[in-house]
């Protein structure tokens, strides 16, 4: 970037190539938020519909996820669950929520089924304020024009 050999400051092109990275960032952060928000839509549309009920893990996969075993309508499931801990051991109760509809459709984890999506729409968040600072900080300064000068030729 070149810069004014008289006053040290950045010429307008300068200036406007650093405003893009703004616009990426605004534009990466917008699209964060979005989406996150949509999740955390689905996710608490589904809150609502589950039934929450305790499960016992009955085994693991090789990856660590616990199968876990509970009850619905009298009738005995065991599905892989999408959450995993170090700390979780064969027996161990786990609260899990299953869809009435279709039991068989199971997840654990409870509040943290909502750490995703709070997660994108933080980092969202974070990238529209960087975003919206940069721009204000790269902003093209215009000089006015001077109404008494002549044609510049």
């Amino acid at each position: 970037m070149e810069m004014n050999q008289y006053d040290g400051s950045m010429d307008d092109s300068g200036r406007k190539l650093l405003r893009l990275g703004g616009f990426i960032f605004l534009g990466i952060g917008l699209l964060f938020f979005i989406l996150g928000s949509i999740f955390l839509t689905f996710t608490q549309r589904r809150a609502g519909i589950y039934v929450e009920t305790e499960g016992v893990i009955v085994g693991f996969d090789r990856d660590g996820h616990p199968y876990v075993a509970y009850e619905a309508d009298g009738q005995t499931y065991e599905q892989r669950s999408n959450f995993t801990s170090s700390t979780m051991r064969l027996g161990d109760e786990l609260t899990i929520r299953y869809d009435p509809a279709a039991p068989y459709r199971m997840e654990a984890g409870g509040a943290m089924a909502l750490f995703l999506p709070v997660m994108f729409m933080g980092m969202g968040g974070l990238f529209i304020v960087i975003g919206v600072v940069w721009l204000r900080f790269f902003r093209v300064r215009r000089e006015p024009e001077n109404p008494w000068a002549g044609p510049q030729s």
